[in-house]
Formats: C-alpha cells, sequence, structure tokens
C-alpha cells in the first residue's frame, strides 16, 4: 500500500506542471521599490535611449547596439545576471513587435540612499498608483 502512495505522489508530481507566477513577462506593472534581474546595465539615460531606439526596430538591432555600447563601456554586461531594485521608471514604450516595454532606473540591494547606478530595459509597464 505504501508503495502504491508513493507511486500515486510521484506520478502526480511529474504530471504537474509549475505555474509562472506571470504567465506573460509583458503583462507587468513594475513599481519604484520592485526587483529586477538585469543582464546588462547602461551608464545614463542618454545611452539607455539608443537601446530604446534599436529595440523599436529589431531584435538585432537592439543585441547589436548593447554590444558596441558595452564595448566602449556605455553598457555593462553582468553574467551571471544580478538583482536590483527599481528606482524609478524612465519611460514606457513599445518595442519591434509592438509589447510593452519600460526603461528603469536601478539602484543597489541594500542602498538605503537610493543612488541610481545605471538603467535597463524591461518587458512589461509601468504601474499606476
Amino acid at each position: 500500500m505504501k508503495k502504491l502512495i508513493l507511486a500515486l505522489c510521484v506520478i502526480t508530481a511529474a504530471c504537474s506542471v509549475p505555474k509562472p507566477v506571470i504567465s506573460n513577462p509583458y503583462e507587468k506593472e513594475w513599481f519604484p521599490g520592485d526587483t529586477v534581474v538585469a543582464a546588462n546595465i547602461c551608464k545614463s539615460e542618454e545611452v539607455i535611449l539608443k537601446v530604446v531606439l534599436a529595440d523599436t526596430k529589431s531584435e538585432q538591432a537592439t543585441l547589436n547596439k548593447i554590444s558596441e555600447l558595452s564595448a566602449i563601456e556605455d553598457c555593462l554586461n553582468i553574467l551571471p545576471p544580478l538583482p536590483f531594485y527599481v528606482h524609478s521608471i524612465v519611460v514606457d514604450y513599445k518595442d519591434f513587435k509592438d509589447r510593452p516595454s519600460v526603461v528603469f532606473a536601478l539602484r543597489l540591494v541594500g542602498d538605503e540612499d537610493k543612488n541610481i547606478i545605471g538603467y535597463a530595459i524591461g518587458a512589461g509597464r509601468a504601474g499606476s498608483f
């Protein structure tokens, strides 16, 4: 009997598919203080807006622009990606597939002074209060 119960538990666990908290990342609403994991951050609003312009054209244009800006140290590629807090949402925009996207101003986790340390793009939109 114990083996039957164990077998049923194993089958049930194997058949269960974990459901992500947010099934569509483009539906996420972002607020200051939220945690975001970023693999690429840029040093200024001016620089990240160049990435945004590329993101409105194509995925390849975006990757090329990030590589170009990383080569001249205007952006930093972080592997593995690290968590940051959202300081503020700089701008909402639509990417090349007309999906909602945002530009985050980032701050370090644990920074009590809440200094902006960089900027990143992400899926979703600014939350409304």
